[in-house]
């Protein structure tokens, strides 16, 4: 049996974001604020879950299984790891308030998220986000910001909410796009607005 660790899906979305570049435990354990042994221990975990696989052909590196991670992210996060909201804080914008994120909406956030965070730039309520250093490891690495922040929505929304991060996670991992442009808005799950962008 696997005993998977929150930051194992941390490290797991970081390297989504590589999408397939080379990678080695040192770079990946700076990158985000892991020591190398953890990092080595979070792959290994995550080869025995499914959520990653072995290198095929000329891959440099394992990679995430991704129709396993999309399906974990979208059905099993929450129960895995659930998300704690706490009290008014300064902090790293997440969850629909993410940069990238902030015109994808559902309509069911009504204050802003943000992983508590002395650099932090915008004021609300406290999200614990998967590992400590998040709000450290995306200054660089925006990407990888939304997708904890759509990890993060998946942890603790309304279904509607759920539903609504879930597409936009599908589109990233299946190459259809990166995040919404301005001014979008997905007004409906099935109908012509989410259809069409969840192709």
């Amino acid at each position: 049996m696997v005993y998977l660790k929150p930051h194992d899906l941390y490290l797991l979305l970081y390297l989504q974001s590589l999408a397939g570049a080379r990678w080695t435990y040192a770079t990946v354990s700076a990158a985000c604020g892991l020591s190398a042994s953890e990092a080595n221990a979070a792959v290994k975990r995550a080869l025995r879950s499914g959520l990653m696989r072995e290198a095929v052909g000329a891959e440099p590196n394992p990679q995430p299984h991704q129709a396993a991670l999309v399906e974990f992210m979208s059905h099993g996060v929450r129960y895995a790891f659930p998300a704690e909201v706490g009290s008014w804080v300064r902090g790293v914008p997440t969850a629909f308030g993410a940069p990238g994120l902030e015109h994808l909406t559902a309509g069911d956030q009504e204050h802003m998220l943000v992983w508590p965070s002395v650099r932090g730039t915008v004021k609300g309520l406290a999200l614990t986000p998967l590992h400590g250093k998040a709000a450290f490891a995306v200054q660089q690495a925006p990407r990888f910001h939304v997708y904890l922040a759509l990890a993060d929505i998946l942890r603790q929304a309304s279904p509607r909410g759920r539903e609504v991060a879930a597409i936009q996670l599908k589109m990233m991992i299946d190459g259809n796009g990166s995040t919404p442009p301005p001014g979008h808005h997905i007004t409906e799950i099935g109908g012509g607005g989410a259809g069409s962008a969840g192709r």
